[in-house]
């Protein structure tokens, strides 16, 4: 979540529209251009589709701008996982949390990453979590832990994750980017599904995925 709407709404009360206030330009509001990267995320992470949606969505600060400036969404996954995913353009702050029966993650503001565990020591595929030696003697869990993890700059390109970067790699070597246009299509799915719940009010059913990995 950013500001940002605030100031395209200013602009374009002062005559001085962007592009990101435009629906026929992007698609929507804050939730289409912010919330459709965590969805992707989310499915990474948890190794499932997005099923089923529910949501509510707003422009309550920005006046100037098209689409909405606030959303409150909940996803079902293929497992019966819910996540909850809030997208605002009239607040900053940034959260990420996974809270599960042995343990919880949570990255906030792009920085800090605060881990707990109740079984100790843990390597998982994105999680590393190493157990102190005071809990393991004791037999209880391991206490928070918190990491500092600084993102790299915008525009990077001495960064091998930097998107961009990838992309035009891929294009160069004749080979298929990281992310498909096929997974992309994949995270719309789930975009227009949650702005289909916001307009009638109901829990809304996906259809089958366009690819089963991303």
């Amino acid at each position: 979540m950013h500001r940002g709407g605030l100031v395209w709404s200013r602009q374009a009360l002062d005559g001085q529209p962007t592009w990101r206030g435009s629906v026929k330009l992007t698609g929507g509001g804050c939730f289409i251009q912010l919330a459709v990267h965590y969805i992707h995320v989310f499915e990474w992470l948890i190794g499932e589709r997005v099923r089923r949606v529910i949501a509510i969505t707003k422009n309550t600060q920005c006046p100037g701008i098209e689409g909405e400036d606030l959303t409150s969404a909940i996803l079902e996954f293929e497992s019966g996982i819910l996540a909850t995913l809030d997208m605002a353009w009239n607040t900053a702050g940034e959260q990420l949390s996974i809270h599960g029966t042995r343990g919880s993650v949570q990255y906030l503001n792009s920085r800090w990453l605060f881990l707990e565990s109740n079984i100790g020591a843990f390597r998982g595929r994105v999680v590393d979590f190493k157990e102190s030696t005071e809990a393991s003697s004791k037999g209880m869990g391991s206490p928070a832990q918190t990491i500092e993890v600084v993102p790299p700059e915008w525009g990077d390109f001495s960064n091998p994750l930097n998107q961009h970067r990838q992309f035009l790699e891929a294009v160069r070597d004749s080979r298929p980017p990281f992310v498909s246009i096929a997974s992309g299509i994949d995270d719309l799915r789930v975009i227009a599904g949650v702005y289909e719940s916001a307009s009638t009010g109901l829990i809304v059913a996906l259809g089958a995925p366009v690819m089963q990995s991303a």
